[in-house]
């Protein structure tokens, strides 16, 4: 069960039987990689929010990968986790979970709202200027693409990239 306003324990089922992965910890954001489950947590006690790996197997332990980072939504590329770091005004960062290098990609630390990962770039949606860009994965590359207010829109409710014969389409909805 997962929802980012109540956090909520994390259920395993193969359809016999049902496994608590976290216990009583509470779940915002979770994604399955391989045969483990990353999760952001938040803990009431200590207003704190970390992040977290698990086996999915029973009584298994799960193991705190970051203390005092709010990892909202993460992708996994290349055996590299993507985040938009909250606690840093939601810049975009990459955690290596085999050394534990945590570092933010954007030389320009920008803001960013929606991204997408893609063939070796991250689409995103600027906060600071309303820019859409594409950067590489190692943010060394970066690229303006169009503002949003081209199209009337604010700011994007999602945001999707794909792939048609070496052309890529970006699909986005605004807020209205």
């Amino acid at each position: 069960k997962n929802n980012q306003w109540e956090a909520n324990t994390l259920i395993y089922t193969d359809s016999e039987k049902y496994i608590d992965l976290t216990g009583d910890q509470p779940v915002s954001y979770f994604q399955v990689i391989g045969d483990e489950v990353y999760y952001s947590s938040y803990d009431k006690n200590s207003e704190t929010y970390s992040f977290w790996k698990v086996a999915i197997e029973e009584g298994a332990t799960p193991e705190q990968l970051l203390d005092g980072t709010q990892v909202c939504a993460f992708s996994y590329v290349d055996g590299l986790i993507f985040y938009d770091n909250y606690d840093q005004w939601y810049t975009l960062w990459c955690y290596n979970p085999s050394t534990g290098d945590n570092y933010p990609v954007d030389p320009d630390n920008h803001s960013l709202n929606y991204y997408y990962i893609l063939n070796g770039y991250i689409y995103y949606e600027c906060l600071d200027d309303g820019g859409m860009y594409k950067m590489s994965l190692d943010g060394n590359s970066k690229e303006y693409l169009f503002s949003l207010s081209e199209y009337g829109i604010e700011h994007l409710e999602n945001l999707t990239a794909f792939d048609i014969n070496d052309v890529t389409f970006l699909s986005f909805m605004g807020d209205d």
